[in-house]
């Protein structure tokens, strides 16, 4: 990561008169790289212990390497060295304990948005980029490209979003985690949920510099995301893929079929059973895509 051609990526992007967000408050965006760290959110939250919310934002760390990244519910988020861009964020936000629930959501939104500004990933280019509640970023086949769909089988992860979040007073300190998975050729068997590249996938792969700029501006207009009314939920069902589909659900151990009806304003989505409608929580249950053993 060159954090000089990062800052320069950062400024024309600002200055770009057509950007959304622009007329947001800039974060002061203060980018270290580490050639190896164990985990970029846990290092980030170390060095955050002793300041304020106000104080942190804007810290930012990337990894060329973790020795133990971090994915939901505590697995292991792997990626080889230079092969990926990972990062972690602070941000601090005023805003309702209510919305907290939507920060996932909102940092989903700021990843994908970067992917189909950078990578192409709108669909138009025969894959696009694809939500699955409440953190994984999935890469779909579009259009009608049969190469396109050879590479992209089932609902491979392109990457992951891992938000964690501390309220002080009257406001929220959170730092987002994200991984993304760029330049891998392969990925080992055995995997809980199959996984692939941009360079897998036969996509164009951005500078990390132009990708991770494109995010920290999106990330910049996270606030007006978590307001009531603010869009958030239904630009998201643009890119989801999950919603109407049929769907595994995973809790305490035990599998049921439902249906994903609908995501509620405080992160809880709706599903149907066989037993009716039901809300859930993000630490409650899992969701498992069709065809797949075990999604994460």
């Amino acid at each position: 990561m060159n954090t000089e051609l990062l800052r320069r990526w950062i400024t024309r992007l600002r200055e770009d008169p057509e950007r959304e967000g622009r007329r947001d408050p800039a974060v002061d965006w203060r980018v270290e790289f580490l050639a190896e760290t164990d985990s970029t959110s846990r290092e980030l939250l170390r060095r955050l212990e002793a300041e304020s919310a106000a104080a942190a934002e804007g810290q930012v760390l990337v990894a060329g390497r973790q020795t133990a990244g971090e994915g939901r519910s505590g697995r292991r988020w792997e990626c080889p060295a230079g092969q990926g861009l990972l990062f972690s964020a602070c941000l601090a936000l005023r805003t309702g304990r209510e919305r907290v629930g939507l920060l996932g959501h909102a940092a989903a939104l700021a990843v994908i948005q970067s992917l189909e500004q950078s990578a192409g990933l709108d669909g138009s280019g025969g894959a696009r980029a694809a939500w699955k509640w409440p953190n994984d970023i999935l890469l779909l086949p579009a259009g009608k490209s049969r190469s396109t769909r050879r590479r992209i089988r089932g609902f491979p992860k392109l990457g992951g979003i891992l938000v964690q979040a501390q309220t002080q007073g009257q406001c929220v300190r959170a730092v987002l985690g994200v991984g993304l998975n760029l330049g891998q050729r392969r990925f080992p068997p055995g995997l809980r949920h199959p996984a692939v590249s941009l360079r897998m996938a036969g996509c164009p792969a951005p500078e990390p510099e132009e990708l991770l700029a494109r995010l920290l501006l999106k990330l910049e207009s996270l606030r007006p995301w978590l307001a009531p009314g603010s869009g958030l939920l239904e630009e998201l069902a643009r890119r989801d893929a999950c919603v109407g589909g049929r769907l595994l659900v995973e809790e305490n151990g035990v599998r049921y079929r439902a249906r994903l009806e609908d995501y509620e304003e405080d992160g809880a989505i709706l599903l149907r059973t066989a037993e009716g409608r039901r809300r859930a929580h993000s630490g409650e249950i899992r969701l498992v895509l069709p065809g797949i053993e075990d999604c994460g």
